[in-house]
């Protein structure tokens, strides 16, 4: 592999791509999946992705099966992104969410929005925090 992006700060080092994301419009809703590793180094990424593709729709389904809790900075990132689609008026479905994203939802009082259904969280993963 030589794909990878230069990341802000990081000097001249390429870091390697951490975070695939995909998404499609059907039943009312856009869905989209999220990928690899929520870490400082995917924010920009997952911002863009989010602000781009989900932020206009009334419906967000987000698949988080295939992600993981990188770091705190990422974790923090996600749940920023769903806080401010829940003010607009959003309904967001996370679906598999790892454990410590759900933690953090609950610690920020989202947990018990109305706006926000989160399917099938992860349990398996330890946390430190």
């Amino acid at each position: 592999g030589g794909r990878g992006l230069l990341v802000p700060g990081a000097g001249r080092r390429l870091v390697a791509a951490v975070v695939k994301l995909s998404c499609e419009q059907r039943d009312g809703a856009v869905h989209a999946r999220v990928d690899g590793d929520l870490e400082a180094t995917s924010c920009t990424c997952l911002r863009n992705f989010w602000e781009l593709r989900l932020a206009s729709h009334a419906r967000i389904e987000l698949d988080l099966s295939g992600a993981e809790a990188g770091d705190g900075v990422g974790v923090a990132e996600l749940v920023g992104l769903v806080r401010d689609a829940l003010a607009a008026g959003r309904r967001i479905v996370l679906h598999a969410a790892p454990q410590v994203v759900a933690h953090n939802l609950y610690r920020v009082g989202l947990l018990t929005h109305p706006g926000l259904s989160l399917r099938d969280t992860r349990q398996d993963e330890p946390y430190s925090g």
